[in-house]
């Protein structure tokens, strides 16, 4: 008799806890799903063709990681309402470990989406010395 009353117990507590936990499941579906984050489109500012610049710079280097660009150090111009010059110079090692000057410029083209996308990118012309 006591090992009924023991199970009636333990099925009583079993059944609340899977009551318990559909109707948790059941909220969770009732709720309205969260919207994806939107880039919005706009005009990048030179600032941000700079800063998208360097880090194709930075693939053609031999030491990316020692790359130092002057901070305000750069000249934008804007070809048209997607294409946009940057003509700056970075400092980093070289095969050697010397530290090097290249100038550099490069022409790229703004797709759309977060300026700070690569893939939002092109490079038309990227010239080193």
């Amino acid at each position: 008799m006591e090992n009924n009353k023991k199970l009636k117990i333990g099925l009583v507590v079993v059944l609340a806890i899977m009551l318990l936990a559909a109707m948790f499941n059941n909220n969770k579906t009732n709720e309205p799903k969260k919207k994806e984050a939107t880039t919005i489109n706009y005009e990048v500012s030179a600032a941000d063709c700079y800063v998208i610049s360097q880090a194709y710079i930075k693939l053609y280097l031999k030491s990316p990681k020692s790359a130092d660009f002057p901070f305000s150090e750069y000249s934008h111009t804007q070809i048209d309402s997607v294409t946009h010059m940057i003509k700056s110079y970075v400092d980093s090692k070289n095969a050697y470990n010397a530290t090097i000057r290249t100038h550099y410029t490069i022409t790229m083209q703004f797709h759309g989406g977060s300026w700070a996308d690569q893939s939002s990118w092109t490079v038309i012309d990227l010239k080193a010395e």
